[in-house]
């Protein structure tokens, strides 16, 4: 059953990479259930082999072109 917004508080993910590569990601719920994350065949081919450092300064510089920053 779905708890009303105003009652639930936020969803606790924990994510883990694996490697060096943002393709590989092991998730957890706070229940300790685990399982690999897998990327949309759209966001794969976007990143393509991208390392993290590589991913994470592409999102910083995509972030600075939005209007007002």
């Amino acid at each position: 059953m779905k708890i009303p917004k105003e009652q639930r508080g936020p969803l606790m993910i924990s994510v883990k990479r694996l490697e060096g590569s943002p393709h590989c990601l092991i998730w957890r719920i706070p229940s300790g259930e685990e399982g690999l994350l897998k990327l949309f065949e759209a966001d794969a081919m976007r990143i393509r082999q991208m390392s993290w450092a590589e991913l994470d300064m592409t999102l910083e510089a995509a972030s600075m072109l939005k209007p007002g920053l």
